[in-house]
């Protein structure tokens, strides 16, 4: 229910603010960061704060840190074709490639999370607009690019989050984004 509530809010913070061409791809991000928030917000004077937000809408909420540290997350983008082009056997040694990158993160303090995710073909939309429910059922011939997996990071500083995405081996064959994690507003 209070993730529900925070997908909504994060779509009717940014609602009007996106190119219409973008949309699908925004929404899909901004269903991805309200889950990612909701998992962050795990400690009580969190989900204290959140819920004083939630009641009063004049309070904004801080973003939530571990300790004095912020957190990035690098989001791996692959275009839609690549994992069907190169097979099951060489994404395999792709996959053990970024588990042992994973591993090395983890083994630093570096790693909060990391998943990967499948392809579209398994994939839905969902819009809710005045009270209607549309699904679209995936794969989405108008994306040429989809979100393959994420890394959430605890970094000092936005350079060190950079160099880490630099060190990550899926920047050899798509594109690694660096995000700071923090309120939808800003």
């Amino acid at each position: 229910m209070r993730v529900a509530r925070l997908v909504t809010s994060v779509r009717r913070s940014l609602a009007g603010r996106v190119c219409r061409c973008d949309s699908r791809l925004l929404d899909w991000l901004r269903l991805l960061a309200a889950y990612l928030l909701a998992y962050l917000l795990h400690t009580a004077e969190a989900r204290r704060r959140w819920r004083r937000c939630d009641a009063d809408p004049r309070i904004q909420p801080q973003p939530s840190p571990i300790g004095d540290i912020m957190s990035y997350m690098l989001l791996i983008v692959e275009p839609t074709d690549q994992r069907e082009e190169r097979g099951e056997v060489a994404g395999r040694d792709l996959y053990d490639q970024m588990v042992r990158f994973s591993e090395n993160l983890k083994a630093r303090g570096k790693l909060l999370a990391v998943e990967s995710l499948t392809s579209q073909k398994d994939a839905v939309r969902v819009q809710v607009r005045h009270g209607q429910s549309k699904l679209v059922d995936g794969p989405f011939a108008e994306a040429k690019e989809m979100i393959g997996g994420f890394f959430l990071l605890n970094c000092d500083s936005r350079e060190e989050a950079v160099e880490i995405a630099q060190t990550c081996p899926a920047a050899s064959w798509c594109t690694v984004e660096v995000r700071k994690l923090g309120p939808c507003f800003i």
